[in-house]
């Protein structure tokens, strides 16, 4: 058995609602919400009184704690982390579509505005060199970003993803005056940039080596003075961009664009795979930037990557896609009006003696949050979510190897012997996170 520091220790999972989306703070229209077009027809053909925008949707634990190695999994299942809180969009009902993207040097597209961003910063802090132009033997990025290294008036340190006066002074000034964000508090802060829930803490490297992973600030120091963070986390398969903050007095540096290739070429440096960039939503414009790095998007049909530039014609105007192992998008026969996914649910939903998903009503796309759902009414078709069909075909309960906390002791699940509402949050729990990781999961009732 596992040490509990090895454990994924979380609590139920949660479906979560908010009409106030962080990304098109839900000014979207209902056509331009609705991730299928058939279900925009149906909505515009027989609901045209119901005009309501999707609220954002999210799937969610809180963890207390997993290690890297989990969330590296976790990260590739279309994941990502704020703070201890793990969650995943709904990518049918929910209002934006937000693809996981990752890309790295080999992927990456220079263009001219790459060599422009990288000049003028040089420049600013007085180092000479780098082309405007490709230039007879091609323009060396690699060597354009380690002047800034060498310089000796830029500094970048890898610190403990802990809390400092001086960071919450910068997040605070910068979302003053990037974001018009006057509600900080340094609890917020700890809470989104600071905790962690890994057991190994914090990330180590040294001379390019990564010799713990985990969580880190990489904070870059210009004349001494701290000018940008970038929230880190270091994982197995590559470099996770969480966030980043810079001082508003330079923002004539371009701290965003130069700290996504530095990020990059930290990833390189240190022999690591990929750089996750977050979430890639085609229709928000201040997500434009991501598209310039290259890469590849999660198809959550099959958890398997897709080049940007093959499949951006599928995910136009933010709709969703999901690509067979011919590169063809069969997102309407899998998730349109009465589908294979919808139809087999509701065969397969009353296959579960004692539990009952008839709470949840997948003929119904839209939902508010005002509605009488809970937060744990997961509905039985959601990408990249096992579905109800393909769990009850391998069911076996011999395989479920999860702990749960309940009654003030952990021990293990022993499915037929359990309650119910005990049953059925292992089922959701084993359909969201896959058989392996659930069968490391301590839940907590």
């Amino acid at each position: 058995m596992l040490e509990i520091r090895e454990k994924l220790i979380l609590s139920r999972p949660l479906y979560l609602k908010d009409d106030d989306c962080g990304y098109c703070h839900h000014k979207k229209s209902q056509k331009e919400a609705i991730s299928v077009q058939s279900w925009s027809d149906y909505y515009a053909l027989n609901h045209q009184n119901q005009t309501e925008t999707p609220p954002s949707i999210s799937i969610g634990f809180q963890v207390e704690n997993m290690t890297v190695e989990h969330y590296d999994q976790l990260i590739n299942r279309g994941f990502r982390r704020s703070g201890t809180f793990l969650y995943k969009p709904d990518m049918l009902r929910g209002c934006c579509r937000m693809y996981t993207i990752r890309t790295n040097m080999d992927m990456f597209k220079l263009t001219k505005e790459h060599r422009q961003t990288v000049n003028k910063f040089n420049k600013r802090i007085g180092i000479e060199g780098g082309q405007d132009v490709k230039g007879k033997n091609g323009y060396d990025l690699m060597k354009e970003l380690r002047k800034m290294d060498d310089s000796g008036k830029l500094v970048i340190k890898f610190e403990p993803s802990k809390f400092t006066k001086e960071k919450y002074k910068l997040f605070t000034k910068y979302q003053n005056h990037v974001h018009d964000d006057y509600k900080t508090s340094e609890k917020s802060f700890k809470r989104f940039l600071c905790d962690t829930p890994f057991s190994q803490n914090d990330a180590v490297i040294k001379d390019n080596k990564v010799l713990k992973f985990g969580a880190t600030h990489q904070c870059y120091y210009l004349d001494s003075k701290l000018i940008a963070i970038g929230f880190l986390d270091i994982l197995p398969s590559g470099v996770s961009s969480i966030y980043l903050i810079y001082d508003p007095d330079y923002r004539d540096l371009a701290m965003g664009k130069i700290s996504g290739l530095k990020e990059m070429e930290l990833t390189k440096k240190l022999g690591l795979d990929y750089y996750y960039l977050g979430y890639f939503i085609e229709d928000c414009p201040k997500m434009n930037y991501k598209r310039k790095f290259g890469g590849e998007l999660l198809n959550l049909t099959d958890l398997t990557y897709h080049k940007l530039d093959d499949i951006s014609d599928y995910i136009t105007n933010g709709k969703y896609c999901a690509i067979n192992s011919k590169n063809e998008n069969i997102v309407e026969d899998l998730y349109g009006i009465n589908s294979k996914e919808f139809l087999k649910a509701k065969e397969y939903s009353d296959k579960w003696p004692g539990i009952s998903y008839s709470d949840v009503d997948n003929s119904v796309l839209i939902t508010n949050s005002d509605d009488n759902s809970t937060p744990y009414d997961i509905p039985t078709v959601i990408p990249g979510v096992t579905s109800l069909e393909t769990l009850f075909e391998n069911w076996n309960t011999n395989q479920i190897k999860s702990l749960v906390f309940a009654d003030g002791m952990i021990r293990p699940a022993i499915y037929d012997l359990e309650t119910a509402t005990i049953r059925k949050i292992l089922i959701d729990t084993i359909r969201i996170l896959g058989q392996g990781l659930a069968n490391d999961a301590i839940i907590f009732i």
